[in-house]
């Protein structure tokens, strides 16, 4: 068996560094990268609006709750205290892996306080759900996570 010289054996290492590198530059230019929202530097700016209508949730005697009833049931109770007033807004449904699946209801409350969101939309897998609504005077946010499944 005949050795290798040292300049052969500097090629092939070469070589094999620079081969491997290609893939890991092909792999990563392959792979889909996409921000949370289109606007994400939009709506970073607008996040202390957030904050403030978390707090002004916090405040409230009973939270919002959003719980799963079946595998492709939601339901969102709201606070007691809003129970007298007209309030309004949206519910939107997020999924982190796949954008494509996000969708949006407006808030319709029933005489019980409660929203009822049934839609094939909702597919097995993690799921993050913001609830937006105001009662004319202040803003309100709720944020939950659910794994439907």
């Amino acid at each position: 068996m005949k050795k290798i010289s040292w300049g052969t054996g500097i090629v092939i290492t070469l070589g094999i560094f620079l081969a491997v590198n290609i893939i890991v530059v092909i792999f990563a230019f392959s792979e889909d990268v996409h921000l949370v929202t289109d606007d994400y530097y939009a709506k970073e700016l607008k996040y202390q609006d957030v904050i403030d209508m978390k707090n002004n949730s916090a405040q409230l005697l009973t939270p919002l709750t959003i719980i799963i009833n079946g595998s492709r049931e939601v339901t969102v109770k709201y606070p007691v205290q809003m129970d007298s007033v007209e309030i309004s807004g949206s519910v939107h449904f997020y999924r982190p892996d796949h954008p494509s699946f996000d969708f949006t209801v407006p808030v319709k409350r029933d005489s019980n306080n409660e929203q009822l969101i049934s839609s094939d939309k909702i597919i097995p897998g993690y799921w993050k759900v913001a609830v937006e609504w105001t009662d004319g005077k202040l803003k309100y946010f709720n944020e939950e996570k659910l794994m439907v499944q």
